[in-house]
């Protein structure tokens, strides 16, 4: 954060517009991760270090494996995200993941039907990791978090 601006900041490119054309290809094909955790953490009003099993069951979140690392994301449910309906996403913008706020919307998504939305190429999902990492082992969470990430995984 410089300035008290989060690094994602500046890669936010929402277009209501267009993205209401898609009709939501991208969050029927898969949620957004949370890429950071500040982000997350401000999303849901949660303090420095949290019990990440309640947080997850109480807001119908998951974890996912990346890179060994475990990253919240909504539920997947036979149509998506868990917050994805007709009428567009049911979260909040504030506690929407930092992977859906920041896809740059493609017209090509409408004209093809398949979702063709992507990050900004300044988005790095390795750096993404590392914060992630980082969080999870200066808050004494690594450990507990792992086992979490390994119990969602076998069901």
């Amino acid at each position: 954060m410089r300035n008290g601006i989060p690094w994602w900041a500046p890669f936010v490119a929402e277009n209501p517009r267009l993205c209401s054309l898609c009709g939501g290809l991208c969050c029927q094909a898969n949620p957004g991760l949370y890429l950071d955790p500040i982000q997350f953490r401000e999303a849901w009003g949660l303090a420095k270090r949290w019990d990440m099993h309640s947080v997850l069951r109480e807001r119908s979140l998951t974890l996912k494996l990346c890179m060994g690392v475990p990253l919240p994301l909504p539920v997947v449910t036979d149509h998506g995200c868990v917050f994805w309906s007709s009428d567009g996403c049911l979260l909040p913008r504030a506690k929407r993941p930092l992977g859906c706020l920041l896809l740059i919307p493609n017209e090509e998504s409408v004209l093809e039907g398949e979702p063709r939305c992507a990050l900004p190429k300044e988005v790095s999902y390795l750096n993404c990791f590392e914060r992630w990492r980082s969080y999870y082992q200066v808050s004494g969470m690594w450990e507990e978090v792992l086992i979490l990430a390994r119990e969602l995984l076998l069901y």
